[in-house]
């Protein structure tokens, strides 16, 4: 016997009480019924879910590929600036004091060149270069490079370039000046008579 049929025999329920209590649990069943999906529906979210999942895996794979090709060609970038710069060096310290521009704005340091050097720098033949060393680069070194180098660096990374003449128009060589005429090779003394 059912709960319904003992209140029923007790009398603590009507009949035309329970009838609408009969009701409303059959129409809260069938409810219930359609709002359950049918297997074949959940079958197919669930592949579309696993669909997602997997474009999404593969599109972070993606993205860490591409970071680590982008950080292998810094890598190799950063490389093929320092084998640049520091095979292609030019030794020649020296006596003449040389002031340049550094990586750190508005300063200029100086370096001492030989004569030879510093006739280099100006005439656009060598040129001075920083380079960072050091995890963070906060260490920086400056190296005098030939001209063939400095143009190769201005390619890959112009902010490694401090000093470089690369207009020359007017500037001769240091012999060239002796084979001038306008100048009187006499070694007597010069001197004006007023």
């Amino acid at each position: 016997m059912s709960l319904r049929d003992q209140l029923l025999a007790k009398g603590l329920v009507s009949k035309k009480r329970a009838k609408q209590l009969d009701r409303e649990l059959k129409s809260a069943r069938k409810q219930k019924q359609s709002s359950r999906k049918k297997k074949k529906v959940l079958e197919r979210e669930a592949r579309a879910l696993e669909d997602e999942q997997r474009a999404a895996v593969s599109e972070q794979r993606r993205r860490s590929r591409q970071a680590a090709r982008v950080a292998n060609e810094e890598a190799q970038r950063i490389t093929q600036i320092r084998s640049l710069i520091l095979g292609n060096r030019v030794s020649g310290r020296g006596p003449v004091p040389y002031f340049h521009r550094t990586l750190q704005e508005g300063r200029l340091a100086k370096m001492q060149v030989s004569p030879q050097i510093a006739w280099k720098l100006r005439a656009g033949e060598a040129a001075i270069v920083a380079l960072r060393r050091g995890q963070l680069g906060e260490d920086v070194e400056y190296f005098v490079v030939h001209a063939p180098a400095a143009r190769k660096l201005l390619e890959l990374s112009p902010g490694h370039v401090m000093t470089f003449v690369q207009d020359t128009t007017g500037i001769s060589g240091p012999d060239e000046r002796f084979l001038e005429k306008d100048w009187e090779p006499s070694l007597v003394p010069h001197r004006k008579r007023a």
